[in-house]
C-alpha cells in the first residue's frame, strides 16, 4: 500500500511539472504568434514568416505532447492511488481456526479418558 502510495505521488508529481511545461510551451507559442501578427505577417501562405511560423508550430506540436504526458501521468497517478485505498481498504479474513482435531488419551486413576484438543 506504501509503494503504491508513493509511485501515485510521483507521478502526480511528474503530471504537474508536464503541466507547467506544456503552460511555458503555449505561453512561447503565444508570444511567437504575436510577433508575426505584430510584423504584420500571417501563417497562411506568407513566405516571409515560414521560419517563425515553423517555429510557432513546433511549440504548439511540444505544448501539445507535454499536455498528453500530463494528462497520462494524473490518469496513472489516480490508478494508483486507488489500487492503494482499495488495498487499504480490502475486507481481510479473520485469522483461521485450526481444523486438526487432536484426540489423546488421558489415563488416570480413576480410569482412562479421551481428550480432543482444537485451536479456534
Amino acid at each position: 500500500m506504501i509503494a503504491l502510495g508513493a509511485v501515485s505521488a510521483v507521478w502526480l508529481g511528474v503530471g504537474v511539472l508536464m503541466t507547467v511545461a506544456s503552460n511555458d510551451a503555449n505561453s512561447e507559442g503565444r508570444a511567437q504568434r504575436h510577433q508575426i501578427f505584430a510584423a504584420g505577417g500571417s501563417c497562411v501562405a506568407s513566405p516571409s514568416f515560414a521560419e517563425r511560423c515553423a517555429e510557432l508550430q513546433r511549440s504548439g506540436e511540444r505544448a501539445g505532447r507535454l499536455g498528453d504526458i500530463a494528462l497520462g501521468s494524473y490518469i496513472l497517478s489516480g490508478l494508483l492511488a486507488t489500487g492503494a485505498v482499495t488495498y487499504a481498504l480490502w475486507p481481510r479474513k479473520s485469522a483461521q481456526g485450526s481444523t486438526a482435531l487432536l484426540v489423546l488419551p488421558d489415563p488416570r486413576v480413576q480410569g482412562v479418558s479421551v481428550v480432543m484438543v482444537n485451536a479456534w
